[in-house]
């Protein structure tokens, strides 16, 4: 998938209602962090030490890892590994429904639960062809969908990015704050419009992320249900990075 402009999510953003330059800020640097602004299927290119690193609930030995990891005698298996940490778990109950439904899109959606939950958000069939959540129109839909959804206010950094709750998710608030800055001039916006919380002060009437039905408490220690870990290596096929 190529690159989106900020142009060109802000121009789908208010084709979606969202006209305010600052709430376009918040939502289009949360995407920026998550995928580079480039809808993406997730890389699960994890060598045998980053696996073992990572994902020690499943993979409590470097012998473990070994089995599927990227070694100098094998590739990543990443079919395998995808069904062994997202199986059984998220909606997911088919043998192979880990690698179906994967991180894709803006800000890596995973499991089947939230493959339904948010194509029934906006109409499209994403269980049947999760690819579509790649789709930039639909990508850029589900990522509104699953803001409005867990944040209180989407001009504020601190929120957007408690909602999407990358690993150790306070640190990354800065940064996010920076983006969402340089994206809002971007935008046309000045900088006596643009005020920020402090990024240690959440919203009052923070809403709580879903329980079960879309998060499983279990990933906040490792990545997140709908993002790439932020240490994974560069898949070999050199899509950008995405965080998580």
């Amino acid at each position: 998938m190529s690159k989106l402009t900020v142009s060109e999510i802000a121009k789908k953003l208010e084709a979606a209602g969202i006209t305010d330059k600052k709430e376009q800020a918040g939502i289009i640097a949360q995407m920026k962090a998550e995928s580079n602004l480039t809808p993406q299927s997730e890389s699960l290119n994890y060598s045998a030490n980053a696996l073992h690193g990572k994902f020690k609930k499943y993979f409590p030995t470097l012998a473990d890892a070994k089995k599927l990891g990227r070694t100098t005698s094998q590739k990543s298996k990443q079919k395998e590994i995808a069904n062994k940490v997202y199986g059984n778990r998220m909606g997911n109950t088919a043998p192979d429904d880990g690698w179906k439904y994967r991180g894709r899109g803006l800000i890596q959606i995973t499991g089947k639960k939230n493959y339904k939950h948010y194509g029934d958000k906006i109409g499209v069939d994403l269980v049947s062809n999760p690819d579509l959540a790649n789709d930039p129109d639909n990508a850029v839909k589900i990522a509104l969908e699953f803001l409005k959804e867990n944040s209180n206010n989407l001009k504020s950094t601190y929120d957007n990015t408690n909602a999407v709750k990358p690993a150790n998710w306070k640190s990354k608030v800065e940064e996010r704050e920076k983006y969402q800055n340089e994206i809002f001039k971007e935008l046309g916006g000045t900088e006596d419009e643009y005020t920020q919380a402090p990024a240690d002060a959440p919203t009052p009437g923070k809403k709580p992320v879903p329980g079960a039905s879309f998060f499983e408490n279990a990933l906040m220690t490792e990545p997140t249900a709908y993002g790439k870990p932020e240490d994974a290596p560069e898949p070999e096929t050199k899509t950008p990075t995405v965080y998580v």
